[in-house]
This record gives C-alpha cells, sequence and structure tokens, in this order.
C-alpha cells in the first residue's frame, strides 16, 4: 500500500488469501506461485498482480474482483475484445460468490447476489434491454464507462451464471464449472468451448438455454395466475401459472398451507429435472413463443393454501417479482426524511402527514401517499388536504369554498420504454384529467 494508506491496508492481505482459497476450493487451483494486491487509484489486473483503489473495508469488492480475473483470463485465456462476456461476466460472478462465502452471508434471497449482480441486469432489462452477449466488445455502440450496453457483459454475464445454477442444482453446477476450468485452462475458449464442455459434462442438453442468454434479448416473467379449489376432490387445488416472457424456464415454487407447512415444487421445462430434496417434481411444461403460455398443476393441502410464490430463492432472473406469489408482497413504512431503497420483491408504500398554508385557504392538514414497484411499476403519488378554515374565509371575502382539495397521479410500464400515465387533481377549484 502506499504509506498514508498503510494503516487502511492491513486486514487486505488475509481477505486476498481468503479470495485465492474460495476461487481456488470452487471453480479450480490457483497456478501462479504468488499474488500482489498494489495499492491504485483504480482496479486492474493482471497475472499474479493487481491494481485496487480505495482502502479497508471498501475495497473488498475491487480486490475481489481483480483476483478473479486470474481464474478468467489469467488462467482460462479469453479474450476480452472478441467476447467480453467470458472475461468481465464470469469475474463478476466470482465476486460476489467469494465476498458471500467469506463473510457467511448465505441469505436467500441474497443482497449481494443483488448489489453486485442482479441489479445491474434487471435495470438494463426493464428498460432498453438491447445488450445481447455474443457480439465484438466494439459493437455495444460505446464501452465507455460500460455505456451502450456494454456493462450487461458483467451483469448479464453473471445473472446468467446464477441461472445456470438455478437450473442444474448447486452440486452439479459447481462441478461443470470445475470441469470447464479444468478443460481450458491455459487455453483459449470461446463461448462455444464454454457451452460444449458444459453440456458435455452435465450431459444435459442446455442448448434452449445458452441460445437465449447468449444471442437474444429475451427475458424472464413468470405469474401465479390463479388458484382453484377442485369441487369433489378433498384438499386438492389447481395452481395455473402464466408465462409472461419470451424466455421459457424451469419453474421452482413453493405453496404456503394455513397450518403454515411449506412444501416445495418444480416444474421442468425440458426431459432434465435438477438433484433437489423434498422437492416434488411434475411433469415437463413445454412452451415456446406464443404457444402454451399457461400451464396448470394440482396439489393437495389439507389445511388449504395460504400463498403460493415462484422461486423463494431469488435466483430467477424474473423481471417483474410483483406477480411471482398469489398475494402481493407489500412493504409499507412511514415516510422519513428520506424515502427507502428500493425493493425488487416487494411493492413499496410510503405514508407521511402533510401540511401548508395559502392566502385563500388558509391552514391545509393532509395525507401524502407515495407508492411504486421498482420505480417502473403502478407509481402512484395521491394526496389529500382539508382546510378547516376555507369555509369561514370563504364567507368574509364572499368567496367560493374549497376546504377539500386532491392530487392522484400514476404511471406504470407496459412495453418496453412505453409508460402509461394519468393525472388527475382538484385544486382550489380547478380540475385536471389527463392520461397517456
Amino acid at each position: 500500500a502506499q504509506e498514508q494508506n498503510a494503516y487502511a491496508w492491513q486486514p487486505t492481505a488475509e481477505f486476498v488469501a481468503k479470495v485465492i482459497k474460495v476461487y481456488s476450493e470452487d471453480f479450480g487451483m490457483y497456478a501462479y506461485p504468488k499474488m500482489v494486491a498494489a495499492d491504485a487509484r483504480d482496479g486492474m489486473e493482471y497475472p499474479m498482480l493487481t491494481l485496487d483503489g480505495g482502502n479497508w473495508p471498501g475495497h473488498q469488492y475491487v480486490i475481489a474482483h481483480e483476483i478473479g480475473h486470474n481464474w478468467f483470463f489469467g488462467m482460462v485465456g479469453n479474450n476480452e475484445t472478441y467476447r467480453a462476456a467470458l472475461d468481465e461476466g464470469f469475474t463478476q460472478f466470482l465476486t460476489a460468490w467469494s465476498i458471500k462465502k467469506i463473510n457467511k452471508n448465505t441469505n436467500l434471497p441474497n443482497n449481494l447476489d443483488w448489489a453486485y449482480v442482479y441489479a445491474g441486469y434487471i435495470n438494463h432489462a426493464i428498460n432498453e434491454n438491447t445488450a445481447r452477449l455474443n457480439i465484438h466488445s466494439d459493437h455495444f455502440n460505446s464501452a465507455e464507462r460500460h455505456g451502450g450496453g456494454y456493462g450487461q457483459v458483467y451483469y448479464k454475464t453473471a445473472t446468467m451464471l446464477y441461472n445456470l445454477q438455478y437450473v442444474l442444482g448447486d452440486e452439479l453446477f459447481l462441478k461443470a464449472m470445475k470441469h470447464y476450468f479444468n478443460q481450458w485452462k491455459f487455453c483459449h475458449p470461446y463461448e462455444e468451448d464454454f457451452r460444449n464442455s458444459i453440456i458435455d459434462y452435465t450431459k444435459v442438453d442446455l442448448n434452449w438455454f445458452f441460445d437465449a442468454w447468449l444471442t437474444t434479448t429475451q427475458t424472464i416473467d413468470y405469474k401465479v395466475k390463479c388458484v382453484k379449489k377442485v369441487k369433489g376432490e378433498k384438499g386438492a387445488y389447481d395452481i395455473t401459472f402464466k408465462r409472461k416472457g419470451e424466455f421459457h424456464m424451469p419453474l421452482e415454487f413453493t405453496v404456503t398451507e394455513k397450518s403454515g407447512a411449506n412444501q416445495n415444487y418444480l416444474i421442468p421445462n425440458t426431459y432434465f429435472a435438477k438433484n433437489h430434496k423434498n422437492t416434488k417434481v411434475f411433469g415437463t411444461w413445454q412452451s415456446w413463443d406464443m404457444m402454451y403460455k399457461t400451464h396448470t398443476v394440482r396439489v393437495n393441502s389439507e389445511s388449504g393454501i395460504r400463498n403460493v410464490r415462484i422461486d423463494t430463492s431469488g435466483r430467477l432472473a424474473d423481471i417483474n417479482r410483483l406477480n411471482n406469489s398469489l398475494k402481493t408482497p407489500v412493504a409499507f413504512r412511514v415516510e422519513k426524511a428520506i424515502l427507502p431503497p428500493l425493493d425488487f420483491f416487494k411493492y413499496q408504500i410510503t405514508m407521511r402527514p402533510d401540511v401548508w398554508y395559502t392566502d385563500n385557504d388558509g391552514l391545509k392538514v393532509g395525507l401524502v401517499l407515495n407508492s411504486n414497484y421498482y420505480n417502473f411499476k403502478h407509481i402512484v403519488y395521491a394526496a389529500v388536504w382539508y382546510s378547516p378554515l376555507a369555509m369561514q374565509k370563504a364567507q368574509d371575502r364572499d368567496m367560493e369554498a374549497y376546504p377539500v382539495n386532491y392530487v392522484l397521479n400514476y404511471k406504470t410500464r407496459v412495453g418496453r420504454m412505453l409508460d402509461f400515465t394519468g393525472r388527475f387533481k382538484y385544486l382550489e377549484g380547478v380540475s385536471l384529467f389527463e392520461a397517456g
């Protein structure tokens, strides 16, 4: 470390050793004789040398990331210019993996996965969604500061790997990744080689998976459409799911019974079903394009069904979690000085009292409500005010009284970069309605 930063780098050497240990044990043994983590202004990687900005503990991310590059490209020699996903994307995945493991963060859904991987992908997927991964680095319009969709070689690729883990299961996924690393270390693989290595090892046809993730901009979106009690069959319920996105994946879901018990289920999308303990596997749901967009399965529950939730692990890259459960997940809180951070897994509602004053009506007291889902669906601003002195002031001035005023604004995403908005307000006797 530089002299002025030396005090803040004391724990860093131990952290570097832990990162190397995690990557070596989980993905493949480190083959070089040493590793240098050097204090610099920013992050950059070379075999056995990483340049890392910041101080402890803030630089854990950049150190874990730059060390990860010693696996992808330092040992598995990817061509970042030709296909950056195999380099930056795999390393982004390793970054979240190591920081979680070192900090013993095993939560599912996982906040570090969201911060380091999913947020970057989801924010792109619900907006412009232009990034394909199987293109040259020059073809992202602009890679400057990760613009033009280039950032998705980090986030979309890492999200793809988490979804590969979702499809294969933890054990088979890790074994397949180790196989790929050992097969191609100190060689120069391309995307086709990665695809073939995983398929050859797992003996699972995953071409549908890699085609969608690498060559298209298809997104995943499933909905719990309805739950119906089966007449004449005690404890039987039909659960219907709908595929709203273009990308069809195996579907894990959990049924919460009224007794409080949870039952786990899996609907495969091909002949393959991962090895998952304490999970009932249904028959295959085959679906593509506009075909077979809904699917119904029958479950049994003696006490009745309280809720149905798709993918409680948070790994499935569904772009709209609001419709992933029978009951809409809602977080309500009283608004304080600042709005709470966005929550991708819940519809957020905040409320606060409001007071203001006008010459005509005097003191107004009211209530303001803000609600939204990740700031792109069902964004609501609603406010109502009452002026207890409005009638008296109006009589004194021989004017009309407007004791009650209100505002309602609504906005929601209805298509790619297409929003519907509506506004309705009544203030001081003036009303406005518009939509579009």
